[in-house]
């Protein structure tokens, strides 16, 4: 890093707290990118940043509700223009449970962007929403 931006060509490194560390593209299997895509982390940078310095495929989760094919199709393209390659999405029935014919709805209209690799669906008990989730990333990061 240079004045505390990305250097093109070289890894980030971050401190902040009692976390440090670099991407090292054969260890890191999976970068959580909490609040957006396009997060600011400074004035000039944001997490979409990241994820492409990281050099990893990512994963576009999808809550399922009212806006969420803008979302995700404006994500990919954000991705896209980041040079950031997407492995897939996951469809989450976060809020409720809903009816089929609104899964079929967004799947039709994401094929094609991006490859659907499942969906988690609403549960009351949340350890059972959990264990869902898990199995449908069990076969991306198998060894």
């Amino acid at each position: 890093m240079q004045g505390g931006y990305f250097t093109p060509g070289s890894p980030p490194s971050y401190q902040y707290g009692e976390i440090s560390g670099t991407f090292a593209s054969n260890s890191l299997k999976l970068l959580g990118i909490a609040g957006g895509l396009l997060v600011p982390i400074n004035e000039r940078e944001h997490l979409g940043d990241v994820a492409a310095a990281a050099g990893l495929e990512t994963i576009v989760v999808v809550g399922l509700r009212m806006g969420c094919i803008n979302h995700a199709l404006l994500t990919v393209s954000a991705l896209a223009g980041l040079g950031v390659p997407v492995a897939g999405a996951v469809l989450v029935e976060r809020w409720q449970p809903l009816p089929r014919p609104h899964h079929d709805g967004v799947v039709r209209a994401l094929q094609g962007k991006m490859k659907i690799l499942g969906i988690v669906p609403f549960a009351e008990d949340e350890a059972a929403s959990v264990v869902s989730g898990a199995r449908i990333f069990e076969s991306l990061f198998a060894t």
